[in-house]
């Protein structure tokens, strides 16, 4: 979700769907806890995305299970370095003729 409609969500909540002609906004959250919320406040959220617009953009907000579509950190988030991994590292010998 873009960071000026609400911010609060920005990283917990993806937008990953619009459908023109319905209005509907398709969004997935990364856990239970923030459908509840994203639920609760669904008509601030709507009602910000289309002050944002200029116009009506946004009727319905459709809320998915959590964890249908990866939520993607914001970008201005800082990225967790990837693990290192553990352990010995796998090689492929191979047999010589002889």
């Amino acid at each position: 979700m873009g960071g000026a409609i609400a911010p609060e969500l920005a990283g917990h909540v993806a937008a990953v769907g619009y459908d023109a002609g319905t209005g509907r906004l398709t969004v997935c959250p990364e856990s239970s806890a923030w459908a509840t919320k994203t639920r609760l406040e669904q008509a601030r959220v709507i009602a910000t995305a289309n002050e944002s617009a200029g116009r009506t953009v946004v009727r319905t907000l459709k809320v998915l299970a959590p964890g249908t579509v990866p939520v993607t950190e914001s970008a201005d988030a800082d990225p967790e370095p990837a693990a290192a991994p553990t352990g010995p590292v796998s090689t492929r010998e191979t047999a010589s003729d002889g």
